[in-house]
């Protein structure tokens, strides 16, 4: 693999915009079996009601020409009777074409709330499914707004489209029969006619998803501006260096990038527009034309004359829906591949996971680095570089280095959050076997440097550390308590029951040491053989991160803590010290083996040390 690239951005590419009519098909079914898993009954209503329009406009046209005839034999006088039940059959055709109408549109609202719900849900859960390493990647988050947007609407709209084809369609094959009886000469004219229309349709469309596509970096960069400047946590600095004009400055560029491509795709349409009005112009003209000399030359009556100028009319309104059906199906077809392409890509683990293990070989894991590199999506310099490290079962291991060395990455990398671009991570057994990946994850908790801060109850921020045990209310305290924030949630309106942060109603908010205690107490929780501590002590004042040292040290006696910290004064009582300078592990050893050695990790401690007058 070369430097820098993703394993998966074949499978995140922007989709090619020529599609061929197998490639449609395939996308007008999965459009129906989205819609149809997400809500059959209103589906399966929307269908028979498109199929009773078209009935209905076939019965219309029928009556119609009857009608007519009828009505032009009536003499002075004569009794109007017999057409009576006819006139009772016209309106009752039309009140069932009417009604079908209302019932699609609000099926049709139905269908989209339940889609939305069916199809969003979709979208996350191939989120989840998503390698870590995939969020590093602004493609992927790019094919992550577009799938989210297009999974709202996308999937009605092509089945919208789909259904708007085989109503407008059926209507045709109606008027079609009806020309077809009167005068057959009309309908080459009308078919060949208006086959550019199908194909404008088309051009359009892709042109459509092409500016979509073009769009989207800049609708995240606009919208991250927007949440800046409307966002409780970046309120302060917003304010305190006087951000907000600048932003908006830029927001506003971002805007008006995209109304100039906007701009752009309005006018290439408009001309579409203008190119199928003419053409639909001249095809009523021509067929106008034809009718006109057929009257003349005797070869149509009056009362067909009087049906087909009917049928004209709705023939010009079915066209039309035609039109805009085709181009809805096409549209919708590009930007759905957006949606199915992202939701069904093959996200599993690049990372191989071994033979299953027994529970017996669960415990403190072994961890096995063997010339491992990792570079991140889009950059050209590797984050780590050959890598050798064995993570020996029960130790603490301590891992520093000097900001962006790769502390945190390595990490990651231990426990299988990352995969190496080059080289092998490994978790061996005592039986000489591999543990899995999922069972390393599983048995490992971590408290990150910018740990999540859930918008929950405090006992449901602390018990999602591990959800079989979510009920556990007393572990859950227990844990609250060995972390030091158990005085602190007692403190609070509802005690554990109370909902953290106060983006909504009824919430209270804590400090950010509070809440990376809420963080170490969920990792507690979690109850697992490796902890994974990263910059632990960043938000803590002295006396609570010595606190959080006994704590650790005490609670985690016999298992595995791999520490990650930039404060050299935590680490001197680590079993091994790591070293990282630029991605690469330049030492390692004990407290006292390093500061023999004098490299560079007795140069930063003496340095850090010597701000609090120790040389230790």
């Amino acid at each position: 693999m070369t430097a820098g690239a993703n394993p998966l951005d074949s499978v995140f590419e922007p989709p090619r915009v020529n599609r061929s009519l197998g490639r449609l098909r395939k996308l007008i079914g999965d459009a129906i079996g989205i819609v149809w898993s997400a809500a059959p009954r209103p589906f399966a209503a929307t269908v028979v009601l498109q199929v009773l329009g078209a009935l209905g406009l076939f019965a219309q046209l029928a009556i119609t020409r009857v009608l007519i005839g009828r009505i032009l034999d009536l003499e002075d006088g004569s009794s109007v009777a017999p057409i009576v039940p006819w006139l009772l059959g016209f309106g009752g055709v039309t009140v069932l074409v009417a009604f079908s109408g209302v019932a699609r549109t609000e099926l049709q609202r139905l269908l989209s709330e339940e889609v939305a719900r069916f199809a969003q849900s979709r979208v996350v859960r191939a989120a989840t499914r998503a390698e870590l390493i995939e969020f590093e990647s602004p493609a992927f988050h790019d094919r992550i707004e577009r799938a989210s947007v297009n999974a709202m609407i996308r999937p009605v709209q092509m089945v919208g489209g789909t259904m708007g084809l085989l109503s407008a369609t059926l209507s045709l094959v109606a008027i079609a029969v009806t020309i077809g009886a009167v005068t057959p000469l009309l309908l080459p004219i009308m078919l060949i006619g208006y086959a550019p229309l199908w194909l404008l349709a088309v051009k359009t469309s892709r042109l459509e998803h092409r500016t979509a596509v073009e769009v989207t970096e800049g609708d995240r960069r606009r919208q991250h501006l927007e949440d800046m400047l409307m966002s409780r946590g970046a309120a302060g600095e917003v304010r305190a260096y006087g951000l907000g004009e600048f932003f908006l400055g830029r927001i506003g560029d971002l805007y008006r990038e995209r109304i100039d491509r906007v701009t752009t795709l309005v006018r290439r349409r408009l001309v579409f527009g203008l190119v199928g009005a003419a053409i639909s112009s001249a095809v009523t003209v021509l067929t106008a034309s034809v009718m006109t000399a057929a009257i003349a030359g005797g070869t149509l009556s009056v009362a067909d004359a009087g049906l087909l100028l009917g049928t004209l009319l709705v023939l010009g309104q079915r066209l039309t829906m035609l039109a805009a059906a085709v181009n809805a199906l096409f549209e919708s077809a590009l930007f759905l591949e957006d949606f199915t392409g992202f939701v069904g890509a093959d996200l599993s683990p690049v990372m191989r996971d071994g033979p299953v293990v027994e529970p017996a070989d669960r415990g403190p894991p072994a961890i096995v680095v063997d010339g491992a590199s990792f570079t991140y999506p889009a950059q050209t310099s590797p984050a780590l570089e050959a890598i050798s490290l064995e993570v020996r079962p029960g130790e603490v291991l301590a891992i520093v280095g000097e900001n962006g060395s790769g502390k945190s990455t390595l990490a990651k990398l231990l426990v299988g959050l990352y995969a190496p671009d080059a080289g092998t991570v490994r978790w061996p057994t005592t039986h000489g076997g591999a543990r899995p990946r999922a069972d390393v994850l599983d048995d490992t908790a971590m408290l990150f440097q910018d740990f999540a801060r859930f918008n929950l109850d405090v006992w449901e921020n602390i018990g999602v550390g591990r959800l079989q045990r979510l009920d556990d209310r007393r572990a859950i305290e227990a844990a609250a308590d060995r972390a030091g924030v158990d005085d602190v949630v007692r403190h609070l309106p509802r005690g554990y029951e109370t909902a953290l942060g106060v983006d909504f109603a009824r919430g209270a908010e804590l400090s950010v040491g509070q809440w990376q205690r809420v963080a170490l107490a969920r990792a507690f929780f979690r109850d697992a053989s490796l902890l994974v501590l990263d910059e632990p002590s960043a938000s803590l004042d002295p006396r609570a991160e010595a606190q959080m040292f006994e704590q650790v040290q005490e609670l985690y006696r016999g298992r595995t803590v791999i520490l990650i910290s930039h404060r050299l004064s935590n680490v001197r009582s680590a079993d091994r010290i790591c070293v990282i300078d630029r991605g690469r592990l330049v030492e390692q050893g004990s407290h006292a083996e390093l500061m023999d050695r004098g490299g560079l990790y007795a140069e930063l401690f003496r340095l850090q040390a010597s701000g609090y007058g120790d040389d230790d």
